[in-house]
């Protein structure tokens, strides 16, 4: 199906966003990511808050082939949903949130998933946290 990419903030979409709808910022790195994520040919949807927001999308991905979206649209979930639709939206945590939780539930349950590249990772990760590169993870979805 359709890849829908939202390109706001990460805060703006843990606040509320479309159900299924991935979450990349334009923020130079875009095209990188969804050249190693979205299967080629399919079609992508691009939402922002600004026109200015997806033009530079769209000239990001034209350097890797995505030439043309699907379809557009700016502004936010409430303007991007049918009457009587909610957005889905998640709740943030920080590290200490994580190290709380880990300490009252004794790590039970706890997945951190580190989708960062090995060079960052190696910079610092959480310990205990499995190692998945972006680029692999639709790879090994199943």
């Amino acid at each position: 199906g359709e890849w829908v990419v939202d390109l706001r903030s990460r805060v703006a979409f843990s606040e509320g966003h479309l159900a299924g709808a991935f979450n990349f910022e334009g923020d130079g790195k875009l095209a990188t990511y969804l050249a190693w994520l979205i299967p080629w040919g399919k079609p992508v949807t691009l939402l922002a808050e600004t026109p200015g927001q997806i033009a530079a999308a769209q000239r990001e991905l034209a350097r890797v082939g995505i030439d043309r979206p699907a379809a557009a649209a700016t502004g936010g979930p409430s303007s991007w949903l049918r009457t009587g639709e909610r957005p889905h939206s998640f709740p943030r945590a920080g590290f200490a949130d994580l190290a709380a939780a880990r300490e009252r539930d004794g790590g039970e349950g706890i997945v951190v998933l580190d989708v960062r590249r090995a060079s960052e990772r190696a910079k610092g990760h959480v310990e205990g946290s499995f190692h998945l590169p972006v680029h692999e993870v639709h790879g090994r979805a199943d």
